[in-house]
């Protein structure tokens, strides 16, 4: 049932909807879903599995979410501290 699960559902209705999405919303929207997911996953743990939340966890958790923000949002940060990459113009 597991494999007919992710050939079904996560796979196929998955991309499915990510593809609707990234046709109707703007990028930088979309890209929101990889700061969305650790938390959602976290979340999902915790609530249907019973799974701790710890202060590791959490702060894991906050690292992750922070990098990925670092990631994406990598040209308000070079405005923000006023310093850009070597690749980009001036």
């Amino acid at each position: 049932m597991s494999i007919v699960y992710l050939g079904v559902i996560a796979t196929a209705l998955g991309f499915s909807l990510y593809y609707y999405i990234l046709k109707n919303l703007d990028a930088i929207r979309v890209s929101m879903i990889t700061l969305i997911t650790p938390v959602a996953a976290l979340l999902l743990g915790a609530f249907l599995n019973d799974e701790p939340l710890t202060v590791p966890i959490l702060l894991g958790t906050t690292l992750v979410v922070f990098g990925l923000a670092m990631f994406e949002f990598e040209k308000f940060m070079c405005v923000f501290f006023s310093r850009c990459s070597k690749t980009e113009p001036r």
